[in-house]
């Protein structure tokens, strides 16, 4: 007789002890029969009897039930009370309502998981102790003191408002509005209450005649200014040994210090006031109606108002925008030597500025909320900019650990991998969400993956398998969260050159389509006859247009697209360090530009005044290159040396050899090669 606790199929049943701890009987390919403790349950098909545990559910369909669910376990007594981790190792703090609990986010999907961090319905906050509910009281009169501040709306009179609510056009121009609660904690520590008042801009009666475009900087612009800071900081910008330091700050209410663009909108627009307990025990909004005469959160075109405002205001005190990035503005001195570069991201400012410049200048234009100088961890669009100091240089470390810390990890089940390989509806969400999810992370920080993210995206065509590789690359980030790119203080000046790189692995993607890709570095005139550090500027992998006929073609590609970045870093460059504008038909001024190709039969045809190839439209690839590339500067290397083959193919090796490059970039182009 087996001893107790041994599994039994079904069959054995009636020959086993009459109190067994567990007995598994799988009675059919459609359901599995579990005997726990005198109890009978029964499993969903697939359960393959390795994770599940009755006290914590994992079938949960949907996120009341999770709630529901998840407020039944044990509240946490305090931040030092480490024995909740202890006793429930596969359960963590999570953000439950508006309350701290225990909540098994490993059995829940990522857009629960989500959820559970978002608004906090007011009437959810009424349940809470008073001391809750006192701070969201204190969070609504803030924000009524804001708004009050900025003055976007007016109040109305009674008879102003029964006037419009009675006019039968002016009446279906007042939006409704609410308050939006939240802890902006996440329910992590102590509770930090936030009101934010939107009006419903989605029945804004303009809404198909206003502009409604925001421009925001693009992540060339942000590298550029990454680069000209930590050159700068070891006195190797420009020639003129002035030391660079960097500063970001956001700008609070921002949304609310725009101005509506007269003859925008034909007639007046107002906003019924919001309503709910909190705001009127606060005494927040007492007018029934406002007159919308600026701009508010919800409305449609607030980002765009928000972001002339910010041009003007600059524009006022000296600044200029780059002719290539119109959120990027630069400053110069009485001498006409740039000191100043400020990258704005809606709300977010990043600056680099010489010893000399006057912040203040900047500082005065708007009402800060957090400030951070380079001494201390900068956070920037989710990215912490560390500054440190090896081996006597400063280097900046740019990296997304804390974001890496919330990618839920994934797994396939043993039963799953011998089942059909073809994702159902919702595998197939949650490869949109994992896709999602690193395509943001390798295309800010982590360069090594964007081949992974890129060939295993085959959309709805999309297996098991590259779900796979999509939760075994998580893991790869998980475990080298402190990786990231590096920028070292290299010169920079008139003498610094742009290399662009191109290669493509042929016909390994979807549908026969080739990989391509793509990189674009500064780095010193060293580089010419030897190994130079160098600056990653730009990066991209991603398939060929259309389907190639030779290993030629795709490198043509490869080569026509990488130079065509290149030129664009170069002209963004060279407004920086000539201080003329960019303009590639005007503009004479630029950074020497190289570009390095691994593929000898495409380094032959460039450097040709006449070539032969089979097919037409490979010929006008190279001609492109030939229009931008001299001779001298087109350059064959190795595939050794060729940084951009870890940008075309999926490779354990690859991946690991272009981790360990951007920790220390660096380009050789020998000029005999």
């Amino acid at each position: 007789m087996a001893s107790q606790g041994t599994k039994r199929t079904v069959e054995r049943l009636s020959a086993a002890p009459s109190t067994p701890a567990k007995r598994i009987s799988r009675l059919s390919s459609q359901a599995t029969l579990i005997c726990e403790s005198g109890e009978v349950f029964l499993r969903p098909p697939g359960w393959d009897g390795t994770d599940w545990e009755p006290d914590h559910r994992g079938d949960l369909a949907s996120l009341p039930e999770v709630f529901a669910s998840e407020h039944r376990e044990p509240p946490i007594q305090g931040a030092e009370d480490d024995g909740v981790e202890d006793c429930h190792p596969s359960w963590r703090v999570c953000y439950v309502g508006d309350q701290k609990q225990l909540a098994n986010v490993n059995k829940m999907t990522r857009k629960e998981v989500k959820a559970l961090n978002r608004e906090i319905p007011w009437r959810e906050i009424l349940k809470q102790p008073r001391v809750v509910f006192d701070k969201y009281v204190e969070a609504a009169r803030k924000e009524h003191e804001q708004w009050g501040t900025w003055a976007p709306v007016r109040p109305l009179s009674d008879k102003e408002a029964n006037e419009v609510l009675k006019d039968p056009l002016l009446r279906t121009r007042v939006l409704k509005s609410r308050a939006c609660y939240r802890d902006k904690a996440c329910g992590q520590g102590a509770l930090q209450a936030k009101c934010r008042v939107v009006v419903l801009g989605h029945r804004d009666p303009d809404l198909h005649a206003i502009s409604r475009d925001a421009p925001t900087p693009t992540r060339l612009t942000e590298h550029i200014l990454l680069a000209v800071y930590i050159s700068g900081r070891n006195r190797s910008f420009l020639r003129n040994r002035r030391v660079w330091r960097l500063w970001s700050a956001d700008a609070t209410t921002a949304f609310l210090q725009g101005r509506q663009n007269e003859g925008e909108r034909p007639n007046r627009l107002f906003m019924m006031s919001p309503r709910d307990p909190i705001l009127e025990k606060a005494g927040a909004f007492p007018a029934t109606i406002y007159e919308v005469t600026g701009s508010v959160y919800g409305l449609a075109n607030a980002p765009r108002l928000w972001s002339l405002e910010v041009g003007k205001r600059l524009l006022a005190a000296g600044f200029r925008p780059h002719a290539l990035d119109r959120m990027c503005f630069l400053h110069y001195d009485k001498e006409g030597c740039l000191d100043c570069i400020a990258l704005v991201y809606v709300d977010d400012f990043l600056v680099t500025y010489a010893d000399h410049f006057d912040l203040t200048v900047l500082t005065r234009l708007f009402k800060w909320g957090k400030t951070s100088f380079d001494t201390d961890v900068i956070t920037f669009k989710g990215k912490q900019l560390r500054t440190v100091k090896e081996n006597g240089v400063f280097v900046l470390r740019v990296t997304q650990s804390e974001y890496i810390r919330t990618l839920a990890p994934g797994k396939v089940t043993r039963q799953r991998g011998r089942e059909d390989p073809k994702l159902t509806e919702a595998e197939l969400s949650e490869f949109r969400s994992v896709c999602g999810a690193l395509q943001w992370l390798v295309g800010q920080t982590r360069p090594d993956g964007a081949a992974t993210v890129s060939l295993m995206n085959r959309g709805n065509d999309s297996t098991l398998s590259e779900l796979k590789q999509l939760y075994a690359l998580s893991e790869y980030f998980a475990r080298t969260h402190s990786d990231g790119l590096v920028f070292h203080g290299i010169p920079i000046n008139e003498h610094s050159i742009i290399v662009s790189y191109g290669d493509c692995s042929w016909a390994n993607a979807q549908e026969y389509k080739s990989q391509e890709g793509l990189l674009v570095c500064l780095t010193t005139p060293d580089a010419l006859t030897g190994n130079a550090p160098a600056v990653l500027l730009d990066w991209k992998s991603t398939r060929t247009p259309r389907v190639v006929r030779s290993t030629l073609a795709g490198e043509a590609y490869a080569a026509d697209d990488s130079i065509d970045r290149g030129v664009l870093a170069n002209q963004m460059f060279s407004e920086i360090i000539f201080g003329c504008e960019a303009n590639p038909v005007t503009n004479l001024k630029t950074l020497r530009h190289c570009h390095a190709t691994d593929c000898k039969s495409l380094y032959d045809a460039a450097i040709a005044a006449n070539f032969n190839t089979e097919e037409n439209r490979v010929g006008l690839a190279i001609r492109a290159v030939q229009e931008t590339i001299a001779p001298q500067d087109m350059r064959w290397v190795p595939t050794t040396a060729m940084w951009a083959d870890g940008l075309t193919k999926v490779s354990d090796s690859l991946r690991e050899t272009f981790r360990n490059w951007l920790r220390q970039p660096t380009v050789q182009l020998r000029s005999d090669a």
